[in-house]
């Protein structure tokens, strides 16, 4: 049976409990209680109709959101991230039977970003496509996926993974959705974006390679454990949409990757525009762009540093598997 309550502590602090059937609806009870009130989101929140999900988040009154939206932040923007905080607040909202949500940090706050999806995007770099043995002009996109929990945040370890002698890194910028949709227009797709972060697209290049030999799915080869990694999210208000601008990865302290965003075929607003038209997206897929050329083998021991201008750095040891 489906409830929802709220109450009051003498600090001044409201708390919400509620069960959620689809992370969507937190982000339409987010917004109904950052315009309208408490009294309003609740109201929406008894309209689902069974209980899958169950969250619980506590924020002063009045919400800090409400500056934002003042401040003239897109209302599904102060969703996205008030969802972030209603999961990263408690790290609760998971299906009752299943592993806890994935979650990023969201730089300069201490919300987080709850991960649904990551696509990542291949050929998107002219000179990368060139060294694959494959020619830009008669390249089209190519799209494949990773799971969630398949995330490694900056600072953790890479396991060497088993049954590979070939993994190499690829630094690529994330783009975090903060805002569904299917067959988004090219001209608004950058208002779905929620921000960005840097990325490294770990990959088994020899099964990768064996896989596109046989015409097979590349899975073994991109989606294993750890294999994307990915820094803090840098929202939209506070870093604009980068469209140029140094990429870089080292190992141990030597440079091997060495482009600019601006070299990108298809730019982040041709990718949300062009998957869109066969998925739907939704707040919380992560989107990874392409990689510079420049890709090379690692081991452990290594160090590994990415960078992209105006996001920071993303940083992996690469360590023996266990």
């Amino acid at each position: 049976m489906y409830s929802t309550n709220y109450q009051r502590s003498d600090k001044g602090e409201t708390t919400l409990h509620c069960g959620i059937a689809r992370t969507e609806n937190v982000i339409v009870i987010a917004i109904a209680l950052v315009t309208h009130g408490w009294g309003t989101a609740i109201a929406m929140a008894a309209q689902v109709a069974t209980t899958k999900y169950t969250t619980s988040a506590t924020f002063t009154s009045p919400s800090p959101f409400t500056s934002q939206l003042v401040a003239g932040v897109p209302k599904h923007t102060v969703a996205a991230t008030m969802r972030s905080v209603m999961i990263g607040h408690t790290g609760r909202l998971r299906p009752s039977e299943s592993a806890p949500a994935v979650t990023l940090p969201i730089a300069g706050s201490d919300a987080r970003f709850a991960v649904r999806r990551i696509y990542c995007i291949g050929r998107n770099y002219a000179e990368h496509v060139r060294e694959m043995g494959g020619e830009p002009a008669l390249t089209p996109p190519v799209y494949f996926c990773k799971p969630a929990d398949a995330v490694l945040p900056d600072g953790a370890d890479f396991p060497y993974p088993p049954m590979s002698r070939n993994v190499q890194p690829e630094v690529e910028l994330v783009v975090a959705i903060g805002r569904g949709g299917d067959r988004i227009p090219r001209e608004t797709a950058l208002e779905h974006v929620f921000g960005y972060a840097v990325g490294n697209d770990w990959t088994r290049r020899d099964l990768q390679g064996q896989a596109k030999r046989a015409g097979e799915p590349w899975d073994l080869g991109k989606g294993f454990d750890h294999s994307a990694a990915v820094g803090p999210i840098h929202p939209v208000a506070q870093v604009g949409h980068p469209c140029r601008g140094a990429i870089r990865l080292a190992v141990n302290g030597e440079v091997r990757q060495c482009g600019d965003l601006a070299e990108m075929i298809r730019g982040v607003a041709d990718i949300i525009a062009d998957l869109s038209a066969y998925v739907r997206l939704a707040p919380g897929d992560l989107l990874y762009t392409g990689t510079p050329a420049g890709v090379a083998p690692v081991l452990p021991g290594d160090h590994v540093e990415c960078s992209i201008e105006g996001l920071g750095r993303l940083v992996n040891q690469v360590v023996e598997s266990r």
